[in-house]
């Protein structure tokens, strides 16, 4: 009777603890399907192509606090949306808290979304120069940590020349090496929501841009230089033929052009 009463027990202890490692196994199923559904939703951004942003482009940039960066790139002309993050760090999800203080690797990053009509990414790269110090090495203000180095990174491929092609332009005003990272975006966290337009929830707060770089900014956009004509503009003041070469890629044809017919000799008279 009591070796029938003991077999029943331990029946009874092997059935609750299956019970407890189905509903355990069935939990981190869950929390890794949530964990990888969470990763490939911010990763998607990589993927993105102009045609997902009905005509506008994205570029990442990270200039130091993403506060203040933030609601500088937001008054620019042209730009459609922002939104803060952590960028090309080596961990998945990291926190504020993560990324402050415990070397995950990522930098605070503003996601750009901008009209290439309104402003092309010469001329946003341009005024994004105008809110950072770009030799300065994981420090912009009084803000010091690799969070807060500058970075340029794209997912259009395109982009890179162009970028490389502002900042040598750029080192050119300097006698430093430039600090600004240049490279493909690898992933991108979208920060908590109380990072979002914080300055505009906090008027006040506070921000590593001083009032003159944004006076600075709203002047450059007072300047036509800045400026991205649109395809009608260009449509009613170049030729068909200065557009289709221009805007299209295509080719002028051979012995088409207005000096065609002129001699050497009509032209040093």
């Amino acid at each position: 009777m009591k070796k029938k009463i003991f077999l029943m027990f331990l029946t009874l202890i092997l059935v609750i603890f299956l019970f407890a490692c189905d509903n355990n196994t069935d939990s981190d199923l869950n929390n890794t399907s949530a964990d990888v559904n969470n990763v490939n939703s911010t990763r998607k951004d990589n993927d993105l192509m102009d045609k997902d942003l009905n005509g506008n482009k994205l570029i990442y940039l990270a200039g130091g606090c993403f506060w203040g960066t933030e609601k500088y790139l937001g008054l620019i002309n042209g730009v459609m949306e922002t939104e803060v993050g952590y960028a090309n760090g080596n961990t998945e999800n990291p926190s504020y808290e993560d990324v402050c203080n415990r070397n995950t690797g990522h930098a605070e990053t503003v996601k750009v979304i901008y009209d290439p009509e309104k402003i092309d990414l010469e001329n946003l790269l341009k005024l994004f120069y105008k809110a950072i110090d770009p030799v300065a090495v994981n420090r912009q203000g009084y803000d010091i940590g690799t969070q807060y180095r500058t970075g340029i990174y794209y997912v259009d491929k395109e982009d890179e020349a162009v970028i490389n092609a502002s900042l040598d332009e750029l080192q050119k005003e300097y006698n430093e090496p430039l600090a600004v990272e240049v490279m493909a975006l690898e992933n991108y966290y979208t920060a908590e929501e109380y990072h979002q337009k914080y300055l505009d929830k906090n008027p006040g707060g506070y921000c590593h841009i001083g009032e003159s770089e944004f006076c600075a900014l709203e002047e450059a956009q007072r300047d036509t230089k800045y400026k991205v004509k649109s395809k009608k503009e260009l449509e009613s003041t170049l030729t068909e033929m200065q557009y289709n070469v221009t805007q299209n890629s295509a080719t002028e044809p051979p012995f088409d052009g207005e000096l065609q017919g002129w001699t050497l000799e009509f032209l040093f008279v």
